[in-house]
């Protein structure tokens, strides 16, 4: 790889926090991963230190901290250059994109609720965005590649009547190889059967292969990928806002900046694991807030009970004990469920030493105790 792909390769995982910001960089090891001497990344590097992408720190490049100010920043650039694109991109956009473009708007424009029937009066605003086009293009050419690259296997499979290369298996072999991939309306695959002078032409088939019966032949339909191309980038956003209350810019500036809600929702969630979720109601939103808010306060709580009733002797790591150490102390410990004739019976394993101490310091029953509270004792 040369400097230009080292760079542009880096610059992508920084934006899209493949690599975390602060995180350090190491000449050496990012070379071995490359496959290229240190002095390639070097220049790569140091372009993205003079584009502030990285701070250098002695030998050591360090992703640059993403803080609110720099997001701002980003974000205010970011709506200005989008803007302009989306000018020069509806100057470039063909007649007939254009009437594509239009058609949608109208269908959208006449969105009605399912119950009353009613008509909702909204509108349309198209967005194109160089990112987003980049991001389409990349994934399409990788399922491209994946689509290929199997096709090719199953051609040469045929052309030496591997295993499963009858019609039937090769049918089966390419459905779970397109699957839901966009991509495989570029292709379309035959099966040709050889005639027997066909198959006298051929050459005398390898030690372990047998002559073949058929020939797989597959297309690829590069013009369908190309008219594909022409809405790489685009989006559309439709809102009920009117226009007199904000906008195309405005309100695209705001649709902009709810990254700041999801990074002061990160922030808030502090060391908490919570799997995403799409809420549509504020009712919702300040539900999970407060649960949000009654989990870390256990959370805490639970760290601080632990903390006070270590001893003023102990090492400075056991002071220091985190809830996350007593989860993964406890990660291990498992509960035995047997299904007998007259049911379930729960038999507790044995705590390790390490745990007895952490929840007698706590002042927590064990397992087994608390069990033998709430479960009936099994019949004899």
């Amino acid at each position: 790889m040369d400097p230009i792909e080292i760079y542009e390769d880096l610059k992508e995982k920084i934006i899209w926090l493949d690599i975390e910001p602060g995180s350090t960089l190491n000449l050496v090891d990012l070379a071995a991963s490359y496959g290229v001497s240190r002095n390639p990344v070097m220049i790569a590097l140091t372009r993205l230190n003079v584009e502030e992408w990285v701070i250098r720190q002695g030998v050591h490049f360090v992703v640059s901290p993403l803080t609110v100010d720099r997001m701002r920043e980003i974000t205010e650039i970011r709506s200005l250059m989008e803007t302009q694109a989306n000018i020069w991109a509806m100057n470039r956009i063909s007649p007939e994109g254009m009437a594509e473009l239009t058609k949608i708007r109208d269908e959208i424009n006449a969105l009605h609720t399912d119950a009353t029937k009613k008509e909702i009066a909204c509108r349309v605003i198209f967005v194109f965005s160089t990112a987003d086009q980049k991001v389409v293009r990349k994934q399409r050419q990788k399922q491209i590649d994946q689509i290929r690259e199997g096709l090719g296997k199953t051609q040469k499979n045929v052309a030496r009547r591997g295993p499963h290369s009858d019609e039937a298996s090769v049918a089966r072999r390419l459905s779970r190889l397109f699957g839901s991939k966009d991509t495989a309306k570029y292709f379309s695959w035959k099966m040709v059967k050889l005639t027997k002078p066909q198959q006298k032409k051929l050459r005398s088939p390898d030690r372990g292969s047998r002559p073949p019966t058929h020939r797989f032949e597959f297309t690829f339909d590069q013009k369908a990928v190309r008219e594909d191309e022409e809405y790489d980038g685009y989006s559309a956003l439709v809102t009920t806002v009117p226009q007199k209350q904000l906008s195309a810019n405005a309100l695209f500036t705001k649709f902009k900046q709810q990254i700041y809600s999801e990074q002061i929702n990160r922030g808030f969630k502090g060391p908490l694991a919570v799997r995403p979720v799409f809420l549509h109601t504020p009712q919702r939103v300040e539900a999970l807030v407060f649960l949000m808010m009654a989990v870390l306060m256990l959370y805490y709580m639970l760290q601080r009970i632990y903390r006070q009733t270590v001893p003023e002797d102990a090492t400075q790591k056991e002071q220091r004990t985190t809830t996350n150490t007593i989860f993964k102390a406890f990660s291990s410990y498992a509960l035995l469920i047997h299904r007998t004739r007259l049911g379930l019976e729960v038999q507790p394993t044995r705590p390790t030493t390490r745990q007895r101490e952490m929840l007698q310091q706590l002042g927590l029953l064990t397992p087994a105790q608390i069990l033998s509270k709430r479960l009936p004792r099994p019949p004899t």
